[in-house]
């Protein structure tokens, strides 16, 4: 068979679908349509030879033997139509996975090419980098031609970045070729079920010139060795990465197809065929379930008042389930929430026609989105319009008649008045306003990230060579004689958003934290933990996380205060993570990479917020959220999208004020769990489960804050709404009951905490019994202010 569907034939050869359907379910044809239909599907080369065995072969269909005598036919016709109707609907469903076979294999087989040039590629391009790094000692020991030693920057900056696409490419191609021969496994095992269904269905003939499948050679990609046996110029190696760029985008997006495919469609494997069976149709089955990603589950809290004063913190019970009973002191909004959906609908996309785009950010003010890439220039993109706005900023390598670095990473002031512009050996600054540079260049090696700190006094900057400079801007000055430095290429800089720490990471997987000021190392020692090179640091915008991604497809989150890990890390992408950004309100963290997927996670529960945002081709370099929350984007060589976020919910909100707490501002959650419990009184009522958790962590917080004279009317008025609407037996009543007690004591007035322990002691004793932890710890706080 050709592969080729029903369709396909309808359209070259002069019948109809559905006598063409007839013929190849079993009916004998004649002899125009046998030469029609191998006209159509053999190749040229083959076609006498087949046509002249076709021939011969219809010659002993049309000459059948004879049906002994007496042989009924009336139920048999039946018979036959019922099964040439159900030989056409399988012969259908074979062409369709001989057409998926087919593809395959061209996908398999372009892989293996570009496996095989890019591992040449590679092997020349190391050598490329050495031998020009050579050229560029010399040149600077000599003192040379500033001329030849700026182009031997310029062509050995161009080569590293060559080398790193064609390792990228050959990742690409060698995790594309696998998956081509898992889901090749699965879809031979469909044709040969549809095979041995359609050789039970043939009664009479099998149509000639349908022996074998004949697969066209993939074309060519590029020379297998590209380079040749000379120096090859950067443009032709730069045409091979293009090219196979270009294959991987398209055989990725194949795949993709494929595999969504065979997830939805189901095929009838080992049903006996008899006339009464109604032919399976694959549009309409049922589709098989979506993979879903799994949702961790939220670490508990511990949420004992007196924790502060009365030793150990105790395991807590979770405030309402999700029957809406209230059954402790706090609820995981992850738990509750964490799947909701954050960001639906398209995206919007912004494709940039000058070349590939590297490099973004959003503009402070959230009206545009800046662009940088290969043609070394920055550009504006309106986002109400989704269109260029303005001149690029940048000088273009024609005007200049020399090869120029591509733009590769930026950076923006928090006030919009500075932009930082890293392009390969140098760093420009400009006026994103006036669109004007500020400044002079600022040299190094290969750099490969950059940030400025919220103020724009300070620029970081991280090289190859595993060093990092700190530049003072306001005084034109490195801030330090003595740059900081790690063993290995750094490939992510970012600070605090006070300013108050720079974090660094790179190849040496490690993830360093400085002092900008003292350019002290904070802690005394590194970050341990990833197992391979460090692509992305972020901190979170309270400042209290930093998450970190590296090269084997894992996401860490770190307390800054501790230096600890918070939580497991976060696992789901299959390939480097090599972008992450949290939301403006820090409820959400978003993660990028190789498999060219966006996934969405809370930062408290580290649950899966949303199913994986799909859309871009190739690995994407780069997520960012506007400075309002509500746009999300994420951005491959192609093209940027553009998915709107919703604000997040009240529980986000209430998850969020209580990482906030734990992490040691009490105050702050205590402040943000009053503004919620006043928006819930207004929204949803005083008595809504919603609003009685916030009004009671309102007051937790602000009595753990050492506010207790605050907490008791918080709880004083709560306590009335929990006996009326949840009872007055029940767990968070009797719970709320003894709170109150302990911020009366701690308020400076132990007599009256005594006389409410007295009242609601015998009522815990009753309804949990007498040895439960909460009337243990009741009776001991009591004993205390008893003391006192």
């Amino acid at each position: 068979m050709s592969g080729k569907t029903l369709a396909q034939l309808a359209g070259e050869i002069p019948w109809a679908r559905s006598q063409i359907g007839f013929y190849v379910g079993g009916a004998v044809p004649d002899a125009a349509f046998v030469k029609a239909l191998i006209g159509a599907t053999v190749r040229a080369d083959l076609r006498e030879r087949r046509t002249s065995e076709a021939i011969r072969l219809l010659g002993l269909a049309q000459r059948p033997a004879t049906a002994p005598a007496g042989t009924g036919h009336g139920g048999a016709q039946l018979d036959v139509i019922t099964l040439q109707t159900q030989q056409v609907e399988t012969y259908d469903r074979l062409t369709r996975s001989l057409e998926k076979q087919a593809d395959l294999e061209h996908a398999a087989n372009n892989s293996a090419k570009i496996v095989m040039v890019m591992l040449g590629v590679i092997h020349h391009l190391s050598q490329r980098v050495h031998d020009l790094g050579q050229e560029r000692d010399q040149l600077s020991a000599r003192h040379g031609d500033p001329a030849a030693l700026e182009m031997a920057q310029d062509q050995l900056a161009r080569a590293r970045e060559q080398e790193q696409r064609a390792r990228s490419e050959l990742r690409r191609a060698e995790e594309k070729k696998e998956q081509a021969e898992r889901l090749a496994a699965r879809v031979q095992e469909q044709v040969r079920q549809l095979t041995a269904e359609l050789d039970l269905l043939r009664t009479r003939t099998r149509m000639p010139g349908h022996a074998e499948v004949v697969v066209e050679a993939a074309p060519a990609l590029v020379d297998p060795d590209p380079l040749g046996a000379g120096d090859p110029v950067a443009d032709e190696i730069d045409q091979a990465l293009e090219r196979a760029a270009e294959i991987n985008d398209a055989d990725a997006h194949l795949l993709r197809r494929i595999t969504d495919e065979l997830n939805t469609e189901v095929t009838p494997l080992g049903v006996s065929v008899v006339p009464d069976n109604l032919p399976d149709n694959a549009e309409t089955s049922a589709p098989a379930p979506d993979n879903i990603a799994p949702v961790f589950t939220a670490p508990v809290r511990d949420r004992s008042p007196g924790r502060d004063w009365l030793g150990p913190p105790r395991p807590a019970v979770d405030p309402m389930r999700s029957d809406g009973a209230m059954a402790g002191v706090s609820v995981d909004a992850g738990a509750v929430e964490g799947a909701r959906s954050r960001v639906a609908g398209a995206p919007a996309v912004l494709r940039d026609t000058h070349g590939a785009i590297l490099a973004m950010v959003f503009s402070p003010d959230g009206t545009s989105l800046l662009t940088g890439g290969l043609d070394a220039k920055v550009r504006k993109w309106d986002l109400a319009t989704r269109k260029l706005v303005g001149k690029a900023m940048g000088t273009s390598w024609i005007r200049d008649r020399r090869i120029t670095n591509s733009v590769n990473a930026l950076a923006v002031s928090r006030a919009g008045d500075l932009l930082a512009v890293g392009r390969g050996f140098e760093v420009r600054l400009w006026n994103p306003i006036t669109g004007q540079l500020v400044g002079e260049r600022m040299k190094g090696d290969l750099e490969y990230d950059l940030d400025l700190n919220a103020d724009g006094s300070l620029l970081a900057i991280g090289f190859s060579n595993g060093k990092v400079q700190l530049w003072d801007l306001e005084s034109g000055q490195r801030s330090a004689p003595v740059v900081f430095r790690h063993t290995g290429a750094v490939r992510a800089v970012a600070f605090s958003p006070d300013g108050t720490l720079l974090a660094t990471a790179g190849d040496d997987s490690l993830v360093r934290l400085w002092d900008p000021v003292t350019h002290q190392l904070v802690g005394g020692a590194p970050l341990v933990g990833h197992t391979a090179p460090v692509w992305a640091v972020v901190f979170s915008p309270d400042g209290t996380l930093l998450a970190t991604a590296c090269d084997g497809a894992e996401v860490r989150l770190w307390d800054t205060a501790t230096h600890q890990l918070r939580g497991q890390s976060l696992v789901g992408h299959t390939g480097a993570v090599r972008a992450v950004a949290f939301s403006p309100d820090g409820t959400l963290l978003a993660t990028a990479g190789d498999d060219a997927e966006v996934r969405l996670w809370d930062p408290v529960t580290h649950a899966p917020v949303n199913q994986p945002l799909k859309g871009l081709r190739s690995p994407i370099a780069s997520v960012a959220f506007s400075p309002d929350g509500t746009l999300l984007a994420a951005m491959d060589p192609h093209q940027v999208l553009l998915w709107r976020v919703e604000a997040a919910g009240f529980l986000e909100r209430m998850a969020e004020a209580e990482r906030i707490g734990k992490a040691g501002d009490a105050a702050r959650a205590g402040q943000l769990f009053g503004e919620l419990a006043l928006e819930l009184r207004q929204a949803k009522g005083p008595g809504h489960r919603e609003a009685l958790r916030a009004r009671r962590d309102h007051g937790l917080w602000i009595g753990r804050a050492r506010d207790p004279i605050a907490a008791v009317p918080i709880y004083t008025d709560l306590i009335p709404d929990l006996q009326r609407i949840l009872g007055p037996d029940h767990h968070t009543t009797l719970e709320a009951r003894r709170e109150l007690a302990l911020w009366t004591g701690r308020a400076g007035n132990p007599a009256e905490a005594v006389r409410l322990y007295n009242e609601t002691i015998p009522d815990l004793q009753r309804v949990l019994g007498p040895n439960h932890h909460d009337t243990l710890d009741a009776l001991k706080e009591r004993a205390l202010f008893n003391e006192g």
